[in-house]
């Protein structure tokens, strides 16, 4: 028998079935159970639940509750109190595996913990943002309490917290604020910031070729052409399917001025293109032939 089947709003009928229980020349399960609803999310929502224990003084703590609210559940946190007043409740603690108890379990994954035994009523966090709890729906969730010092009676309190907004960053740089369920199902990743102001996310990485070098490096479009690099808008340098091909920088010729560019770049300066040279010192572009003093040009200049 345990008071955890009531709500803290009866703490009257608990106390009572306490002196009553404890007068029973019977066996308590330190195992502990509550099954209800919880309509809000938040402190203002705690669960208050008295539980027995007995010899070992371990065992787990299980909750089954439907949201009856109108937030889906991110968070579940589970709480150590003492429902008498005057005991010491500081080694009453919460274990997981790594720490000599049981790993907690949920419907909801997946879940991932905080537990802090530090403070007096100690703390374990559960988290489940990828798999929140809808209105509606019913949950279970199962932590693991130690007792070493025999407090006969303790209590867990427990409340849910909505699923937090955070900056959620895609492909591109591109940054939202969602709740951390709708930005993993969108494909997004969820940062543990707040706010996208300023933004957070990475800036997008281009294919961006150097010259004279044909390998293709990943940059934003900044560091490469600080780099004196061209980049590629929606090119990556692989992928499944292949590799990105670096064009050729080679000299192009624009009258006497050399430069080392690719060929639609020097395409597009009018220059002449020399694939089979790469480099510009000295300089392979030939010079302006001098004018013949009878040629049209010439004549022209005498009598315009």
């Amino acid at each position: 028998m345990s008071c955890l089947r009531f709500r803290s709003t009866l703490p009257l009928v608990c106390a009572a079935l306490f002196l009553l229980v404890f007068r029973l020349p019977v066996a308590l399960a330190d195992d502990a159970y509550w099954e209800g609803q919880i309509g809000g999310v938040g402190p203002d929502y705690v669960i208050q639940v008295p539980h027995a224990d007995a010899d070992p003084f371990k065992g787990n703590v299980h909750v089954t509750v439907t949201n009856t609210g109108n937030q889906p559940w991110g968070d579940f946190h589970f709480q150590i109190y003492d429902p008498l007043g005057g005991q010491d409740i500081s080694n009453v603690h919460f274990l997981d595996a790594s720490l000599g108890g049981e790993d907690p379990t949920s419907s909801q994954a997946p879940l991932a913990w905080v537990i802090d035994n530090e403070i007096v009523g100690a703390t374990i966090d559960l988290y489940f943002y990828a798999d929140p709890v809808m209105p509606g729906e019913t949950a279970w969730f199962q932590v693991y309490t130690d007792n070493p010092d025999h407090v006969p009676f303790f209590g867990v309190m427990f409340y849910p917290t909505p699923v937090p907004t955070r900056a959620c960053c895609f492909e591109g740089g591109l940054c939202q604020v969602l709740p951390a369920d709708q930005c993993i199902a969108a494909g997004g990743e969820v940062y543990p910031e707040a706010t996208c102001e300023p933004n957070p996310c990475p800036p997008p990485l281009f294919a961006c070729c150097l010259p004279n070098d044909e390998a293709c490096y990943m940059m934003t479009g900044v560091d490469c052409e600080a780099a004196g690099g061209v980049w590629y808008v929606d090119a990556i340098c692989s992928w499944a399917g292949g590799t990105f091909d670096c064009p050729l920088w080679r000299v192009c010729c624009v009258g006497y001025v050399c430069y080392i560019v690719t060929e639609e770049t020097c395409v597009s300066m009018q220059g002449e293109w020399h694939p089979g040279w790469t480099t510009c010192e000295p300089n392979p572009c030939e010079p302006p032939s001098p004018a013949d003093p009878d040629s049209w040009g010439t004549i022209k200049s005498i009598y315009r």
